[in-house]
């Protein structure tokens, strides 16, 4: 008689994720042929054609379990040769458990059987603004699985592709939808993104408080949102104005303000962020003591821990991978196959920390993961870094948040001599069941704060607002040159003048070189000065040493400045030295002087002839 076994197949379709195996090896095999049909509303037609293939004499399949990365399912059926199989639906740990019964138990090597699972949901396409996205997560190796084929069909109205990943094996047009083709082997190593649109606008509001508690009143910051690698931010209005705004070495723009005391400052800041899909190519190459500063130990970050030593060797153990994509690639996978995330964790609950999170590895957060990532990698010396910020998430148990009480997101980036600061998120490829975060992030991460040099600081904002924006994204970069120096000079004496550059546009000013000139007066100091980036609200200013020249009567000169395009003008007076207001008292000066020191000597000769 036969024995009776119940199948339970766990795999994660379109989100989802099939593990190894969850019954004997080498007693069934399984063929998917999958379809994913997008309508226009983002909502997906998943139909699943699957094969079983008995592999034994003795074993039949009573049940089949199937473990959908989704929260979201509709008019879910299957149906085999006999019937409906009653399917059911649980979800469970933010994914959806579809269990089936076969109508008929089949025994003997080589006999099938054959069905088909459909259901419809909206968790796999996201609309953000005017573009679209589509993941797809990675389908990892089994000995149960024996082919899998994945077709994707996307409607032309989403617009031409921008991103696909993987490298498709076909694509096709048909019916006003693009279908692109996958295979097991290009699912098993990554998941497929596909992402329409290069930029995405968001407006945004914060808010913030700057609180003072002491009996003086101090200078404090707060940390605006900041152009990156990633984004170009615009920033339309800070209330009240700060006292300035200058760059960090993390790259953060700091808004200072006086604190009066026993205060506190309410601040409210609005403007517009430009998402990128692809980082800019003009970026700054790190220096040595960067270098050295993004790679080192940290609160957080404990990379000379022998333990995280050890763990680099595990995973490197097949030999050190030549370029640093290639070795952040593996240790974001170590990461993401490692930790669990913890829904039930709250923003309140201590960070734990890359030390103690490998021991830790089913509480972790999106802080967990992100600081895993940042200390394996300054471990092997690879610069790495913490992002704070916003994430647009439609499913936030799939893309969850976990920063201040679900409001904010981190993630972290690394550093390589190619491409400059990449960002990756090792969280949501674990959340959502393998979607591929790592070759090409989406346009949903909006940087707030960066924390290169401190695990810790700066530190995050009050309240974010932020939704889709239906405008233009204008930049307007206004640069407002003033000349500080007075209208007189006086011929043949040095002198200063002040050039102070304040930022009255929306965004930044990137580094430029600056030029002062005049016909008569000589500038001391070089004339091209190379005036570093000024965030908008923020300023910049410097004095220029000069001596006038030596002249016989009143002329007239100009202080002649040219930056960024625009020429500044400023005129002055050169005034002969005796025409100076102080010179009658100066007269009156020397000429007391000078008759004291001949009655001095004078005295001095008749006291010599009386002896």
């Amino acid at each position: 008689m036969a024995k009776r076994l119940v199948l339970s197949i766990v795999l994660f379709l379109i989100i989802l994720i099939i593990p190894k195996s969850t019954f004997a090896a080498n007693e069934f095999k399984t063929d998917y042929n999958v379809s994913y049909d997008i309508g226009l509303d983002g909502v997906t037609q998943v139909t699943e054609k699957i094969t079983l293939t008995n592999l034994t004499e003795t074993f039949y399949a009573s049940t089949f379990l199937l473990t959908i990365g989704a929260t979201s399912l509709s008019d879910v059926s299957a149906i085999d040769k006999q019937g409906d199989m009653g399917a059911t639906v649980e979800v469970k740990d933010n994914k959806s458990v579809v269990s089936l019964k076969f109508n008929e138990q089949i025994t003997g090597i080589g006999k099938t059987q054959a069905f088909v699972l459909k259901y419809r949901s909206k968790d796999f396409v996201e609309k953000i603004g005017k573009n679209w996205e589509v993941n797809l997560p990675r389908i990892h190796e089994g000995t149960d699985v024996e082919s899998y084929n994945l077709n994707l069909a996307v409607p032309f109205a989403f617009g031409e592709p921008t991103v696909i990943v993987p490298k498709p094996k076909s694509e096709s047009d048909g019916s006003g939808k693009l279908t692109i083709n996958f295979t097991k082997e290009q699912l098993a190593n990554s998941g497929v993104s596909v992402r329409f649109g290069s930029t995405q606008v968001f407006d945004y509001s914060l808010k913030y408080s700057l609180n003072n508690s002491s009996f003086l009143p101090n200078v404090s910051f707060i940390t605006l949102p900041m152009d990156t690698n990633y984004q170009n931010v615009l920033i339309s209005s800070i209330t009240p104005q700060p006292l300035n705004v200058t760059i960090d070495s993390d790259g953060n723009y700091r808004a200072w303000y006086q604190v009066e005391k026993r205060s506190t400052l309410e601040i409210a800041v609005k403007g517009q962020v430009e998402l990128l899909i692809n980082p800019k190519s003009n970026f700054s190459k790190l220096q040595k003591s960067e270098i050295s500063n993004l790679t080192k130990s940290d609160k957080f970050w404990e990379k000379d821990n022998p333990s995280m030593k050890a763990t680099i060797a595990e995973i490197f153990k097949k030999g050190q991978p030549k370029t640093t994509q290639e070795k952040a690639k593996l240790i974001y996978a170590y990461v993401v196959s490692t930790l669990k995330f913890n829904s039930n964790k709250s923003s309140s609950l201590p960070r734990l920390g890359a030390f103690t999170t490998l021991s830790n590895i089913d509480k972790a957060s999106a802080e967990e993961f992100t600081d895993l990532f940042i200390t394996l990698s300054r471990a092997d010396g690879i610069p790495a870094r913490e992002l704070v910020g916003y994430a647009n998430s439609n499913n936030k148990q799939l893309r969850p948040l976990s920063v201040i009480s679900d409001v904010l997101h981190t993630w972290p980036e690394y550093y390589d001599e190619q491409q400059g600061w990449v960002m990756i998120d090792p969280t949501w490829e674990q959340t959502s069941g393998g979607v591929d975060y790592f070759s090409k992030l989406d346009l949903n991460h909006f940087v707030l704060n960066i924390r290169g040099n401190s695990s810790e600081l700066p530190v995050s904002i009050t309240t974010v607002e932020i939704k889709a924006s239906e405008g233009e994204f204008n930049i307007l970069i206004k640069p407002d040159v003033q000349i500080e120096i007075n209208n007189n000079i006086w011929s043949g004496l040095p002198g200063t003048v002040t050039i102070k550059i304040l930022n009255s546009g929306n965004a930044l000013i990137p580094t430029n070189s600056l030029s002062i000139n005049s016909d008569k007066i000589n500038i001391l100091n070089s004339k091209n000065i190379l005036i570093s980036s000024i965030p908008p609200a923020g300023f910049t200013s410097f004095k220029i040493n000069f001596r006038a020249p030596f002249l016989k009567q009143s002329d007239k000169d100009e202080i002649v400045i040219d930056y960024m395009g625009q020429r500044y003008i400023k005129e002055v007076k050169i005034e002969p030295f005796f025409v100076l207001q102080l010179f009658p008292y100066l007269f009156i000066f020397l000429t007391v002087l000078v008759v004291g020191l001949y009655s001095l000597v004078l005295g001095i000769h008749h006291h010599k002839n009386k002896k």
